[in-house]
């Protein structure tokens, strides 16, 4: 682990730009509220946004943004990924 401070920015613009560049036609927006120190696990981090963005990219509908959320609230840092696409069944969310 290791402290970042707008390194942890950096690190979800490398996975949205990696994803741009797999996936030229989506639009990936980033929305970034505030900037503080975060311990991180780089590599982890960087699976876990892979796997959110290839999961919005997968289930979007055309033509709709996905927009990537980074905010500080209190002690902790927050990601959201979110898309405009098909509900997840309940039975999957179990």
């Amino acid at each position: 682990m290791r402290v970042a401070d707008d390194g942890f920015v950096e690190l979800v613009e490398l996975s949205i730009e990696q994803t741009r560049l797999t996936h030229p036609a989506v639009e990936i927006r980033l929305e970034v509220s505030t900037r503080h120190r975060a311990w991180i696990d780089p590599d982890r981090i960087q699976q876990v946004l892979d796997n959110l963005l290839s999961n919005a990219v997968k289930y979007r509908r055309n033509d709709t943004p996905i927009v990537v959320d980074v905010r500080s609230e209190a002690n902790e840092v927050t990601v959201g990924v979110r898309n405009e696409g098909t509900e997840i069944p309940d039975e999957e969310l179990k």
